[in-house]
């Protein structure tokens, strides 16, 4: 092996490792994202769900005020 090889063969070393410390790094905000979504899937059901029955609720009590104007 030459030493411009050896120079070559350094440098796409270098450059492969500084790719990999982004990619790691970028893996690991991905994770965190995943994490964090996951974390709070529960509570934002839960949320859904109260307003579902709030929602509900609304649409019963407009229900019946149309009910009653019709008798």
């Amino acid at each position: 092996m030459t030493k411009r090889d050896e120079e070559w063969l350094l440098q796409k070393t270098f450059e492969n490792n500084q790719l990999l410390k982004e990619n790691n790094k970028m893996l690991k905000q991905i994770v965190n994202v995943l994490n964090y979504y996951i974390s709070h899937a529960r509570e934002e059901n839960e949320h859904d769900f109260g307003r579902n029955v709030l929602a509900n609720l609304i649409s019963n009590v407009v229900d019946l005020r149309t009910i009653r104007g019709r008798k």
